[in-house]
């Protein structure tokens, strides 16, 4: 028999599930508003800033994300996820003090390890939550203010920034990118207090054994013809999104003159607009065709969403006008933020329950190696050593163009397979 809190209940840990999500995004992405200062300040390339942003925090976030999903299959995921807020808000704060390269490189180190607990877990605790037939809402809620956090950094980072110059003469001329740090680290660890006393481990609704790795890795490999191409794709758009959300605020500077806060303001606010609008059409568009009889409305919409998105980011990155700019990275974002509830939502509809947090570990070490570790990274060396004068905008360009048909081509690939998984999953309930 299945025991699921009350809806009440339920809902106010996807809540508070979210707002974790929220601080997770603001951690990670908040660096990328800082690349002028922190370059100035330390004398880094943009190559150096990729790998910051991008390889060292990918490899660590991959590496840890698997042995810690096996724990959240098994353990008290409550605790784990405490534990992890904990690790990635102190490594934020503490980066805020760091004197070199080094040293910056290691509190990125702590933000990755901790953010590898959330996604995972956090779905794992939702198909908990809910029946079955209820978890789409909460998942795309839960993943729709993640993405559209990742964005929202960037006008909170703005205005933590403007808070930060007025109160840096305050505090000795401590640099303004110091103390932006310290600022949008510290409410982590007060959430984390929150999140202990106010959540409750809930009732494992399938199975209360835990699935070892080689469990894992042969359900994957016997569907390997839907999460294989599905996982690379929506990789690879990843690929492309965190090149655009690393390296367009510094572009906004450098191509039309806006300051660090503004070119957060503008990125922000269009962005947000971008996640939501992506993020609610998805799954909306997908149930609609599936409601026709397909079956195969998400992997569909999702080839929609990219071939639709890359048209307007080669406008976006060729265009002097700011106005121009601003329109289509908005329908770039809509595209690109909208696919990476995939996963989430085809997980929850064809995956075995006790396998969930492991099953999206796996697709995160994917989409993270190739999104946070390519993106960012490739940018920088392109920037530096191919485009050089013609800056970020370029080597954006050359990433989307390649990436994108590609991932539209896995997307359609896997449809069939899809539907069938979807037919026959394991997980009733």
């Amino acid at each position: 028999m299945s025991h699921y809190p009350s809806p009440t209940a339920a809902w106010r840990v996807v809540g508070l599930l979210s707002l974790l999500y929220c601080l997770s995004f603001v951690d990670r992405m908040i660096l990328s508003l800082l690349v002028s200062p922190i370059k100035a300040e330390l004398a880094l390339s943009d190559t150096q800033i990729g790998i910051l942003f991008g390889l060292s925090f990918a490899t660590l976030y991959t590496l840890a994300g698997l042995p810690l999903a096996r724990i959240a299959d098994g353990g008290d995921r409550r605790r784990l996820i405490v534990l992890g807020v904990v690790v990635w808000s102190a490594s934020t704060v503490l980066s805020g003090f760091a004197q070199d390269y080094g040293l910056l490189l290691t509190g990125r180190a702590g933000v990755a390890i901790g953010e590898a607990v959330l996604t995972p877990t956090a779905i794992s605790l939702i198909a908990d939550l809910f029946p079955k037939d209820r978890r789409a809402g909460p998942t795309s809620v839960y993943s729709a203010v993640g993405t559209v956090s990742g964005l929202a950094a960037f006008f909170i980072g703005g205005a933590v920034f403007d808070l930060a110059v007025l109160l840096s003469p305050e505090l000795g001329g401590f640099e303004p990118w110091r103390l932006t740090l310290i600022l949008v680290g510290a409410p982590g660890l007060l959430l984390a207090v929150v999140f202990l006393l106010m959540v409750r481990e809930p009732v494992r609704q399938q199975a209360t054994a835990k699935a070892d790795t080689r469990e894992v890795l042969v359900h994957i490999a016997g569907h390997w013809r839907v999460y294989g191409p599905v996982f690379l794709g929506i990789g690879l758009t990843a690929t492309v999104g965190y090149a655009v959300l690393g390296w367009t605020p510094r572009l906004l500077g450098q191509r039309f003159g806006l300051a660090t806060a503004d070119a957060g303001y503008l990125f922000g606010a269009v962005g947000v607009f971008g996640g939501l609008v992506g993020t609610l059409a998805l799954p909306w568009l997908a149930a609609k065709l599936d409601r026709t009889g397909r079956g195969d409305g998400l992997p569909l919409v999702g080839m929609g969403f990219v071939l639709a998105g890359l048209p307007a980011l080669l406008v976006a990155f060729t265009t002097a006008s700011l106005a121009l700019f601003t329109a289509m990275i908005a329908i770039g974002l809509i595209a690109l933020l909208g696919v990476t509830l995939i996963p989430s939502l085809m997980v929850q509809q064809i995956s075995p329950g006790r396998q969930r947090a492991q099953i999206m570990a796996v697709y995160l070490l994917v989409a993270n190696l190739l999104g946070l570790g390519a993106g960012p990274t490739l940018t920088g060396l392109l920037a530096d050593h191919v485009f050089k004068t013609g800056g970020v905008g370029p080597a954006i360009l050359l990433i989307a163009a390649v990436m994108m048909p590609l991932a539209a081509i896995l997307l359609w690939t896997a449809r069939a397979g899809y539907v069938r998984m979807r037919g026959t999953s394991a997980d009733g309930q």
